[in-house]
């Protein structure tokens, strides 16, 4: 027992020593060989992953080019429990960053570090470079994690700084739906910006945000406290789809960033876009970031309407369009924070003013489809389009608010019973929206509430009950739901109408050249262009977007069918019809020589000429669509010499008549007439016909003309070669078959009594004929083509026994010559039976009919050379012939 323990405990020893942590210092800046981090990121892989492991760093020389390293070749993929420390070396940080090693990757190295499911993986002070050229979808990560667990990039004191790539750092980006990361920290980076803060990269990459994550199951931290934040220079995107996964992720916190804007709040990008999935609970707080606007300031979107998911949102202390003095930063005029499709409770600004907002400088609130959203003590000024927040809530109704009275010393208005109200002095450039907190009261069971108390602006309202808030009041709430735009047609100008809105009012429209062209609500009779409302009160105005007054072109009719009818010699039977639809409101022709107009779509009985069309379309626009010409219609002429006539031959309807011209101005038809005044056949050229006369008729199509000309087809008689066929022996009367020798398919046979007889006895296609005889007699055979008959031929009948001339000797040799034992004659008895036997007795052959001459063989052997005995039974009282035949070799 006691050496199996101490086996053991060697065991485990030996176990413990070869994962124990370790420090690799990199004094190399070659991209590979001793002393190098790619050698160093080896060597901690190498070591184990159950110690954490160190890579710091000890270069040689104080420059930048000193602590810089160049990759010829992808490093290797970070192993577990491990830190690189950038901070560790020796020298003065980079710009503004945190960073003291520069790593550079030129083209085709599309990745600075990848974390694959590793734990405990941290990054510190790093200059990471991108110099090539990359375009989506190419996977262009500056750091990329996929699946593993508390990953940490950057902290304070040693942030990074990641440049040139077209995503700065993924996480499951690139596999969305298989990896999960527990865990990611990211603090005091700079994303997209050289190491001063303010210069962009030189890459020609182009992304589409900074960062992009998905996936994370736990904690997310995004910043922390002030030296803590981030630099997104072009904004950030986190998206999360756990529903496929069948994780919970924990809490989002996004803390003290700035996004879309560089080192001297200048505008570079969009801010912050984040995506939930509908089964996610999950607590997010975004505060006291900076955001730039270009369509969005900070996006999110919920997964669905209906589902679990979301869980509590709080947007605090976060500065949107501005930076926190107040500065404009965006020079977009898109939205401030979008939330949509979030299910659970929404927390912009508190009860504590020092939790406010301040968004300026855009449509601050765009609220669309969501649960609970409460708007609470923050500050918007000189905004575009306030209202209205909402585009749609799954809340309702939504609390209302309203302003009834106003004076110096108060305020007061209905809203939602037992809400609690909001009150705001209205902004700095007067649009109405609500800059400054100043009082909270409550309204009664009935909703009345005021507020006494010296005012010193205009005040905006809000009311707030159940965590849901209402719009603001006491702005200028236009409402276009109704607008009606009319365009410039050829009826009239054009219009905008259907804008109203609440309150004592005035409207301003002005045109492109800044000219007042109305002071209503309606916008009527104007040419095509772009026009500005402006819609003001004693203390607001509020900009609608421009409205355009469209010019509608006249149609662009298609190319319709027209029907035209020539005019006949002598005559004004011409007509013109055009087959139009429904963009057709009226038609006008007009003749060009007289300038007489007509007004429907078919004009008739009128002279040849020109004819003008105009077509007015439902906007009453005449659109000219050109002339047409009535021509006085010439005879057709059937060419004289032309038409190739084929004659019949012996009646069996071969003739034909083709190659007939026909000279004419205008189009026509033509049939062929037989001698019986049948149609048949409306083609110019027609065949498979019997001897006769045929007529074409030529029809010009306007009606003015119609021609004929006969053809003739005649029938030509062809001498016929008449038929071979044997003569017949029979022993005894009966039935014998006379039989055609290589019957012709075109042909027909005829079987007659006696030479001279004009009705055949019969008559076969196949030139077989069975007839029943009593005596010896001659019967006569015939070929029949079409009408053609050959001469007859003789075939005699023979009754009595069979003289057969039947050979006693047969050479079976293979040389082509009496190769076999032949009957001649034997043909005509058909049921006659022919068989040979050796001199022991043994058949050797054996045939009715005798389809198969004997040939000398047996069973498929050479049948020796020696004398055969042969027995020919005839059917019926026929006496059998028999003899002998020798094979000779």
């Amino acid at each position: 027992m006691f050496p199996r323990k101490l086996f053991l405990a060697l065991i485990l020893s030996l176990s413990f020593q070869s994962s124990i942590a370790a420090v690799f210092s990199v004094t190399s800046n070659a991209d590979t060989g001793p002393g190098t981090l790619r050698e160093a990121i080896i060597n901690a892989a190498a070591n184990g992953e159950f110690d954490k492991d160190f890579i710091n760093f000890n270069l040689p020389g104080t420059s930048q080019a000193d602590r810089t390293i160049t990759l010829d070749s992808a490093l290797p993929e970070l192993s577990s429990n491990l830190v690189i420390n950038g901070g560790t070396q020796s020298g003065a940080k980079f710009g503004l960053s945190d960073a003291k090693i520069a790593i550079i990757c030129i083209q085709g190295i599309n990745t600075g570090f990848k974390i694959i499911d590793k734990t405990d993986v941290s990054i510190f002070g790093i200059y990471i470079q991108y110099t090539g050229t990359a375009t989506f979808p190419d996977e262009n990560d500056g750091i990329q994690v996929a699946g593993g667990a508390d990953i940490q990039i950057g902290e304070i004191g040693k942030g990074n700084v990641i440049c040139g790539f077209l995503y700065y750092l993924t996480a499951n980006s690139h596999k969305s739906t298989g990896n999960v990361t527990h865990n990611i920290t990211l603090k005091s980076n700079f994303f997209d910006v050289q190491p001063d803060g303010v210069t962009t990269c030189s890459s020609t990459s182009t992304g589409f945000e900074d960062i992009g994550i998905l996936n994370v199951n736990g904690l997310l931290t995004i910043g922390g406290t002030v030296s803590e934040g981030n630099l997104f220079v072009h904004g950030a995107s986190v998206g999360y789809h756990p529903n496929l996964l069948g994780i919970s992720p924990t809490a989002i916190a996004i803390q003290n960033n700035r996004f879309g804007i560089n080192y001297l709040n200048q505008q570079k990008g969009n801010g912050l876009s984040m995506f939930f999935n509908s089964f996610i609970n999950i607590t997010t707080i975004i505060e006291d970031n900076v955001l730039a606007i270009t369509d969005y300031g900070l996006y999110i979107v919920g997964g669905t309407i209906l589902g679990a998911g979301g869980g509590e949102l709080s947007i605090l202390r976060n500065f949107i369009g501005v930076n926190k003095q107040g500065n404009a930063i965006s020079t977009a005029t898109g939205t401030g924070l979008y939330v949509g499709n979030y299910s659970s409770n929404v927390q912009i600004g508190s009860n504590n003013t020092t939790d406010a907002n301040t968004i300026a400088y855009c449509k601050p609130l765009a609220l669309v489809t969501s649960k609970k959203i409460k708007v609470s003590k923050n500050s918007f000024f000189c905004t575009r389009d306030l209202y209205p927040m909402y585009t749609s809530s799954v809340y309702v109704p939504l609390p209302a608010i309203e302003l009834i009275q106003s004076s110096a010393n108060s305020v007061s208005g209905k809203a939602t019973p037992n809400s609690l109200v909001e009150l705001f002095y209205n902004d700095r450039c007067k649009t109405c929206s609500p800059e400054t907190y100043f009082a909270t009261v409550n309204a009664d069971a009935n909703g009345n509430w005021s507020y006494t108390g010296a005012l010193a602006e205009q005040v905006i309202a809000s009311a707030t009950i159940n965590g849901s808030t209402s719009e603001f009041s006491n702005g200028i709430s236009v409402d276009i739901s109704a607008i009606k735009r009319t365009s410039v047609t050829c009826k009239g100008l054009g219009s905008v109408t259907g804008i109203t809105a609440q309150g004592t009012v005035k409207y301003e429209w002005r045109n492109a050249a800044g000219a007042v062209v109305s002071n209503q609500a309606d916008l009527l009779n104007q040419p095509a262009g772009n026009y500005t409302l402006t819609v003001s009160s004693s203390v607001c105005s509020k900009s609608i977007l421009p409205f355009t007054i469209e010019q509608v072109p006249p149609t662009s009719f298609p190319s319709y069918i027209i029907s035209i009818k020539h005019v006949c010699l002598g005559q004004t039977n011409g007509s013109i019809e055009l087959y139009g639809d429904s963009k057709v409101k009226s038609y006008r022709w007009v003749q060009v020589e007289t300038g007489t107009n007509f007004y429907t779509k078919k004009i008739e009985n009128i002279p040849a000429g020109s004819y003008q069309l105009f077509l007015t379309d439902v906007n009453d626009c005449e659109v000219d669509q050109g002339e047409f010409t009535l021509k006085v219609v010439s005879s057709p002429e059937i060419v004289e010499g032309t038409g190739v006539v084929v004659n019949d031959a012996c009646g069996q309807k071969k003739g034909s008549i083709s190659g007939v011209v026909i000279k004419s101005e205008t189009s026509y038809t033509s049939i062929w007439i037989d001698e019986a005044g049948n149609t048949i056949s409306p083609l110019m050229d027609i065949k498979d016909l019997a001897a006769g006369v045929y007529t074409l008729k030529v029809t010009e199509s306007n009606g003015c003309y119609i021609l004929t000309k006969d053809f003739r087809v005649n029938n030509d008689n062809i001498d016929v070669t008449p038929p071979l066929a044997n003569n017949v022996e029979l022993c005894t009367a009966g039935i014998i078959t006379i039989r055609v020798s290589s019957p012709q398919a075109n042909s027909s046979y005829r079987l007659y009594k006696n030479a001279t007889d004009t009705t055949p006895i019969d008559e076969q296609a196949s030139g077989l004929f069975d007839v029943s005889v009593t005596e010896s007699t001659s019967l006569f055979v015939s070929r029949l083509i079409g009408t053609c008959e050959s001469a007859r031929k003789e075939v005699k009948v023979a009754i009595g026994l069979p003289q057969f001339r039947i050979a006693n000797t047969f050479t079976p040799n293979g040389d082509g010559i009496n190769d076999e034992w032949n009957l001649p004659g034997f043909e005509n008895n058909p049921q006659a039976t022919v068989q040979i036997f050796n001199r022991y007795g043994q058949k050797v052959f054996e045939s009715t009919g005798y389809g198969k001459a004997f040939n000398g063989t047996f069973g498929g052997s050479k049948l020796p050379a020696a004398t055969y005995y042969y027995i020919i039974r005839f059917k019926g009282p026929c006496k059998p012939l028999s003899g002998s035949v020798s094979i000779i070799r």
